[in-house]
């Protein structure tokens, strides 16, 4: 009478999905990596009200916060966004459905842990780019208005 290997794979998987588990819950803050560039470069960036440093800058930033960044350059309007944490629907559905050694069942688990413990998260957007509008001096502004209108008188 041969035995089954199936009680075999099912400890396997099992070990692998109390690994994967550990070590989601245990690792420490999760950071990814924000590019900011700007047209023209040079800009200074702002970060949650702290200077990061000038365009064009890759910011390593934490996926447990929303952040708030800033770009200002001398002529130029400034330029803000929000960078939020969210869900990466493709890295969680990878996980749960391609699952690990341990099948369906350590996939479903292995997705459950990365969504409660923000594993799945990733920043959005990881790239931003602007281009800057010139600030217009008061003189470029109204003086072709107040030429254009005179002449019609």
């Amino acid at each position: 009478m041969s035995r089954s290997r199936f009680p075999l794979f099912g400890l396997i998987g099992l070990c692998v999905t109390i690994g994967s588990v550990s070590s989601s819950l245990l690792a420490s803050e999760r950071f990814d990596v924000v590019a900011v560039s700007t047209l023209p470069a040079g800009a200074r960036v702002i970060v949650d009200g702290e200077v990061g440093g000038c365009t064009p800058l890759v910011l390593t930033l934490s996926r447990e916060f929303v952040h708030v960044i800033t770009v200002e350059l001398e002529g130029y309007h400034p330029q803000t966004t929000e960078i939020r944490p969210e869900v990466d629907w493709a890295v969680l559905s990878r996980e749960v459905l391609g699952g690990s050694l341990g099948g369906a069942v350590g996939g479903l688990v292995g997705g459950a842990v990365d969504l409660a413990t923000g594993e799945a998260q990733r920043l959005s957007p990881a790239e931003i780019e602007w281009s800057l509008e010139r600030v217009q001096e008061v003189g470029d502004t109204l003086l072709p208005l107040v030429a254009t209108g005179l002449s019609g008188i």
